[in-house]
């Protein structure tokens, strides 16, 4: 409250001395070319030039008695101060600077005084605001001090050595609690290191049957080697038998062979469709090149009961029902893994098919023949 005093003080203080009067002095103010100018109150002109205002009377400065002539006869020149009056040069060019320059003098002196009465308003505005947070706060803690006192004077009027009593007989219950958890904490100490012999003998034996279960891990291991020998050489024994079975088909199909070639098939048929020499058909009109084992090899591929790919390795995606080369080439695509990339792009010679067509019209011919006879 003592501070808001004195800010409201200051204000008041600061708008009275706004609007108190001063005293003007004249000043020199600027000169023309003969070093004086007119005197706007009085409607004369007078001298300065570094000295106070004066007349040059006769042309003459009192503050210069030894000029020289030039001096005497330039300011010789200027018209006599008696002369000249305020109407007659009010048109000169030196007054109308003159009296121009007081009025913005003036005005500017007017704005000065009002920019620094707001920033004083201002200044003042902002310490009252600072002043009413301030006393705000201070309201706060005289109400805190007033009720810690109110509490302070209800403690006093109370009965002492009845708190005092009540304490006693707390703190003894107290103790007799604390003594009570210590017989239950060296209780619970007991159990603690009774469960933590126990689980170390828990973890003696779980070390021990980890143990046991390790060496049976290494038999097992031991096992699932030889199991794996044992099925390595099981699928020798597989491919042995399959390649017995393939060489028994073999010459199976090379018997057959033999006999179907006694079929009148006549050489310019061969010729005219275009049939390699060396290959020779079976009774299903399919070639074999028996010169050639290798290429007969090959005339064998193998497909499986629901693939749609033929490979020529037994066994490959379940593979295992022999098919000749000529009709898997028309039905199913090349496998992919047991098959060679340039294998793969294989097609049925045209000369099998034209070969087929001459077989059905001589087979025809033979019929009609028959029929005639």
């Amino acid at each position: 409250m003592r501070h808001k005093r004195y800010l409201m003080l200051i204000y008041f203080v600061s708008c009275i001395l706004l609007f108190v009067p001063y005293n003007v002095f004249g000043h020199p103010g600027r000169t023309d070319s003969q070093g004086g100018h007119y005197d706007h109150s009085t409607g004369t002109y007078h001298y300065h030039h570094g000295k106070p205002a004066h007349l040059h009377p006769n042309g003459i400065c009192p503050y210069m008695p030894t000029q020289s002539e030039d001096v005497v006869s330039s300011e010789s020149s200027a018209p006599p101060a008696e002369s000249l009056s305020y109407k007659e040069t009010a048109n000169s060019s030196p007054s109308k600077i003159a009296w121009t320059n007081n009025k913005n003098q003036l005005f500017g002196f007017k704005i000065l005084v009002c920019v620094l009465s707001i920033l004083i308003f201002l200044i003042l505005y902002y310490l009252f605001k600072i002043n009413k947070k301030h006393s705000l706060q201070l309201s706060v803690v005289c109400k805190e001090k007033e009720d810690i006192e109110s509490e302070y004077t209800a403690l006093k009027s109370t009965n002492w050595v009845q708190k005092l009593n009540q304490m006693e007989s707390e703190k003894n219950e107290l103790i007799q609690t604390s003594d009570e958890l210590r017989t239950e904490i060296s209780a619970l100490q007991q159990e603690l290191k009774n469960t933590k012999d126990y689980l170390h003998s828990v973890e003696y034996e779980k070390l021990v049957k980890i143990h046991e279960i390790e060496s049976l891990q290494l038999q097992i291991d031991i096992l699932k080697t030889d199991l794996a020998k044992a099925q390595n050489a099981t699928q020798k024994v597989v491919c042995a038998l399959t390649q017995q079975e393939e060489q028994n088909q073999f010459f199976q199909d090379q018997l057959q062979t033999l006999t179907v070639d006694a079929l009148p098939f006549p050489k310019e048929l061969l010729y005219e469709a275009g049939v390699p020499s060396g290959v020779t058909f079976d009774s299903n009109y399919l070639p074999h090149y028996y010169v050639q084992p290798t290429v007969e090899k090959h005339m064998r591929v193998y497909i499986s009961r629901n693939g749609k790919c033929y490979h020529r390795q037994f066994g490959c995606s379940e593979a295992t029902k022999p098919i000749h080369l000529f009709i898997a080439a028309q039905k199913y695509a090349p496998c992919e893994r047991c098959i060679p990339y340039k294998a793969r792009k294989y097609k049925v010679p045209d000369w099998y098919f034209e070969f087929l067509k001459l077989v059905d019209q001589y087979s025809k011919e033979i019929q009609q023949l028959e029929s005639k006879n």
